[in-house]
């Protein structure tokens, strides 16, 4: 099988809930894995940019969430061990995501956040039967 990478994942994260946050939102995960390998920082907020600046977010939150995700899978493949079920699997994802800044979301954040670990664990699952 192929290398996991964390920008592949992302895209089709993006793409599969592009109708669920902003159908811009392929666009802006692409903006920002543009930024993470300029090493710049991303936009700044300015409140005439509420929206573009939530789906940038959501665009990183994305990034981060598959960055975790494929962390977990490499330490899986590195000590030859299998997958573990996805529930499982979304549980050591949102545990690297920290449960300080889950408990801190509000419970609409919170139903974000498991939708992209969800999708992005299933993405990863889907990616190792191929």
């Amino acid at each position: 099988m192929a290398t996991l990478r964390r920008e592949d994942i992302a895209r089709h994260v993006a793409a599969q809930l592009a109708s669920e946050f902003d159908p811009s939102l392929p666009e802006a995960v692409e903006e920002e894995l543009a930024i993470f390998k300029q090493q710049v920082p991303s936009v700044s907020y300015d409140e005439s940019l509420e929206g573009t600046t939530l789906k940038v977010a959501i665009a990183a939150l994305l990034i981060q969430i598959a960055s975790f995700a494929v962390q977990i899978y490499d330490v899986y493949k590195q000590e030859s061990k299998p997958l573990p079920q996805e529930e499982e699997y979304v549980l050591e994802v949102q545990q690297k995501i920290g449960m300080d800044v889950l408990n801190s979301a509000s419970p609409e954040k919170r139903k974000q956040i498991k939708l992209i670990t969800q999708i992005t664990v299933r993405e990863i699952l889907e990616s190792e039967n191929l």
